[in-house]
């Protein structure tokens, strides 16, 4: 019998009072309050009042034992109860088909309102602990617990006693991983560390999954984050990591523990130990932590068990053992009690009972295995494998005998081989192809995306046609950094019939080979890739022995291609690296070789005129000399007209190019130094001649002409944006010379007149002369080129030191002095100082009259 408590107060309070009608009636208007027993014999009753129960009195319905199908309504000790003893259904309407649910003394209560129990605990799968998944509600002993994620209160929170268990390395509970430490100070998303000169160095990386849970001395802190950037550093305050939040607040000096990472699979594991947590003690073991949360990766928990429920295993677990995925054992198990093989519960259904000598003969079957062999076939299984065959036993699912098991540590029995560094996969899967004749490009899909790897393989192509089956060995660089194909080649072997292009790509997801165009047609085509190789990075045989297509198709879409090998440009390559010239000793290269040059003779003796090659001479033979020609000396002969630059341009008086004709054109050496000389056109005597020299203006005016002796300029005006130097000889200009630069002379220049600029138009900042007198040493000095001329003038650098503004420096720093505005200033000065003289003249004459 399950007795349920009634709660009392609003909590009990049921929707709406449900008279029950039964025949015959018996009428109860107003009950007195005296204690009576009611009785409507075999019918029923019915009340538009109240039924109102004595204390220790009852309301019972249905058989009058306990095992009928009854219930029963009483009071006892100031409380309300309900008893039944058979299934109570609650139903939406009285038809028996509107169920909402069905209570048995021992299932499930559903209510619309509230429900007090003692004991109310979650159906769900549970594991307790801060591994755990799930959740509990139950009353232990009179106190009720509820474990769960998180707890949200939206008003106060008042406890009498409130214990905080940190998760960290050292106490509380124990959390083993691959990092750990404490910040000193965090600045929003930035935790300090002090790496201590290196001696401690921060051991999280990016990536990781961090945790801390500890009482920070006002209340509960708890913060969970993820590490994007880790900057080590001996100095203090300049290492830290940045963590990106998932929840809670992080503080100065919490213990912050790592516990998993989103893509190195090496730090994605960790054991927890408490002795602490509800159900302790226990510890954990979690693989795969990829995420910021630990459910479903609990793979073993060893220790208190009562925490852990799982519907395979029949709902709660209780006692200490283990709870893990796998178990292998060498030894023995031993039952302490009940040790006979009928109390094992995953024995096989075939045996009853296995005695001590049939056990050492099944000591190498897995538990939970089909035995279906006989004893003789036991034996021969367990005292000879190294003779057994899989047909000597029964069952499905066994081997085929010698069947090919691959092992990836075992290159014996395995597809494909890793060592050094480098993998080899002999026949890749999925890399196979045949049809009927179809058209458009062969499209071979690799399994990976860009992985910078090194990689070359084979594809072998069958075209049902005469010769034109071929190989074609492929390589090259998938870079990840900039996604492209780097360092690629395409090299065949065998028909060049075919298109044979090779484009290395990507359709969008995966890293593509096309080969050929989306027009090429391929007659029953045989295809198959084969000795794949591959090294550097991302070589790992798991990541390319499987997932290769090979397809055929008309259309591109969505490729894009980073390295494209012309189909001519594979074909000529094939040739030379096939030899293709060199299957014969000796060639006839007038029946054997095509395409010849018309009117050529090759490696012919000369005879009559025309090209010959020997081999001395490659050029023009006469009939009776070599003419125009390379020989073998290294020398060249070219006679006629050699013409460099055959476009022509037609200007207004007639065609303009360039020509070197016969010996016109010819170097001299003269002591030492070489000259370019142009003779005269057919010029062939004795005397050196020369020719004279044009520049035009491209329209048919000359500018200038160069003769042996001197060069006429036939310009009005020659600017240059440069210095002119004359270092010796006379200079004759009948026109004008405009520079924007300095002209310099180490010898006299002669004129008729010297004239300055002095347009207000190309002055500016006028203001009068500054007649102050000023302070000039005048000396008499030979210049060193003209040791026997004497001059008159100043030191450039005295006159520096009081008048720099009169000096002038060039780029060799050689100083010059401009005379003009010296003497213009001395001028100004001494006319001032005359007109002063003049007035003082006339004072004293006005004064002595």
């Amino acid at each position: 019998m399950v007795r349920h408590r009634m709660p009392g107060g609003v909590g009990g309070q049921r929707r709406e009072p449900l008279p029950t009608r039964l025949v015959p009636k018996v009428n109860v208007n107003s009950p007195s309050k005296t204690t009576r027993d009611l009785n409507a014999g075999t019918g029923g009753i019915y009340t538009d009042g109240n039924i109102e129960i004595a204390v220790n009195k009852s309301l019972m319905m249905g058989a009058t034992n306990d095992s009928g199908n009854r219930f029963k309504l009483f009071t006892s000790g100031g409380l309300t109860y309900l008893d039944f003893y058979d299934a109570l259904q609650f139903r939406s309407g009285a038809s028996s088909s509107s169920t909402i649910s069905t209570l048995s003394p021992t299932g499930a209560l559903k209510l619309w309102d509230k429900l007090t129990s003692d004991t109310i605990e979650s159906s769900l799968a549970y594991v307790s602990g801060f591994a755990g998944s799930g959740y509990r509600l139950i009353n232990d002993n009179g106190e009720i617990n509820l474990e769960l994620d998180n707890l949200t209160v939206r008003n106060k929170l008042s406890a009498y006693e409130m214990e905080i268990r940190e998760i960290n390395a050292v106490n509380g509970g124990l959390m083993i991983s691959a990092a750990n430490g404490s910040p000193y100070l965090v600045s929003g998303t930035r935790f300090y560390f002090d790496e201590d000169g290196g001696s401690n160095p921060i051991t999280f990386a990016v990536n990781d999954y961090v945790k801390a849970q500890q009482f920070t001395g006002s209340g509960i802190g708890s913060y969970v984050g993820k590490v994007t950037k880790v900057n080590h550093s001996s100095t203090l305050g300049s290492a830290y990591i940045d963590a990106s939040l998932i929840s809670g607040t992080p503080w100065d000096k919490m213990k912050l523990v790592q516990y998993g990472n989103s893509s190195d699979t090496a730090r994605q594991n960790l054991i927890y130990i408490t002795a602490s947590d509800t159900n302790n003690p226990y510890i954990d073991f979690c693989a795969g932590v990829n995420t910021g949360s630990l459910s479903g990766k609990q793979k073993m928990r060893l220790g208190n068990l009562s925490g852990i429920t799982d519907s395979a295993f029949g709902g709660a677990l209780t006692g200490f053992g283990l709870y893990a995925d796998n178990v292998y054992l060498n030894g023995k198990i031993v039952i302490a009690s009940g040790s006979g093989y009928s109390n094992l519960s995953d024995k096989p259904t075939s045996l009853s009972s296995i005695n001590s000598t049939e056990s050492s003969k099944l000591s190498g079957i897995e538990a939970g295995a089909t035995v279906g062999a006989t004893s003789a076939q036991v034996t021969a299984i367990s005292n000879a494998a190294t003779t057994a065959t899989w047909s000597g036993v029964s069952g499905a699912g066994k081997p085929a005998d010698n069947a090919d098991v691959t092992n990836y540590t075992d290159y014996r029995v395995s597809n494909s081989d890793s060592t050094n560094s480098v993998t080899t996969i002999p026949n890749p899967i999925g890399g196979k192809y045949n049809s009927a004749p179809v058209t458009g490009a062969i499209i071979i899909t690799l399994p990976q995306s860009w992985t910078n790897t090194m990689m070359k393989f084979e594809v072998d192509v069958f075209n049902y046609s005469t010769s034109n089956s071929f190989t074609l060995k492929i390589g090259g660089y998938n870079y990840v950094s900039t996604p492209a194909w780097y360092n690629c080649f395409a090299q065949l072997i065998g028909s060049t019939t075919q298109n044979n292009r090779v484009r290395f790509g990507h359709n969008g997801t995966k890293c593509v080979i096309v080969i050929g165009e989306t027009t090429t047609t391929w007659q029953y085509p045989n295809i198959a890739v084969k000795n794949f190789q591959a090294g550097y990075s991302n070589y790992a045989i798991s990541q390319w022995e499987t997932g290769w297509s090979v397809t055929v198709s008309s259309s591109l879409a969505g490729m894009t291609f980073t390295q494209d090998f012309a189909d001519s440009l594979i074909d000529a390559k094939s040739i030379v690296g096939q030899g293709a010239l060199a299957t014969q000793d000796s060639v006839n290269w007038s029946s054997q070789i095509t395409n010849k040059p018309t009117g050529v003779s090759l490696f012919n003796t000369p005879s009559g005129a025309g090209l010959y090659m020997d081999g001395t001479h490659l050029g023009y033979y006469s009939g009776s000399a070599w003419q125009s020609y390379i020989d073998n000396a290294g020398n060249c002969c070219f006679i006629g007209l050699t013409e460099l630059g055959t476009a022509s341009q037609n200007y207004a008086i007639g065609y303009c190019n360039t020509s070197i004709k016969g010996a016109d054109i010819w170097e001299n050496s003269l002591n030492g130094q070489s000259t370019l000389n142009i003779n005269l056109k057919g010029y062939s005597g004795g005397q050196t001649q020369y020719r004279n020299t044009l520049i035009g203006d491209g329209k048919g005016s000359v500018i200038a002409e160069f003769f042996y002796n001197k060069l006429a300029l036939y310009q009005d005006l020659v600017i240059t944006y440069h210095d002119i130097i004359i270092s010796g000889g006379d200079v004759s200009i009948g026109g004008k010379i405009s520079t924007s630069g300095t002209i310099t002379s180490a010898n006299s220049m002669t004129a008729t007149n010297f004239i300055l600029s002095s347009d207000e138009r190309l002055k500016e900042n006028i203001v009068p002369i500054n007649t102050k007198p000023i302070n000039v040493n005048y000396k008499e000095f030979n210049l060193k080129s003209q040791p026997d001329q004497k001059r008159y003038g100043v030191i450039a650098q005295e006159l520096q030191k009081t008048n720099p503004e009169l000096v002038r420096t060039d780029e060799s720093g050689m100083l010059s002095v401009a005379y003009i505005d010296l003497f213009v200033k001395e001028i100004a000065s001494l006319k001032k100082e005359i007109k002063n003289l003049k007035e003082e003249l006339n004072y004293f004459k006005n004064y002595n009259s």
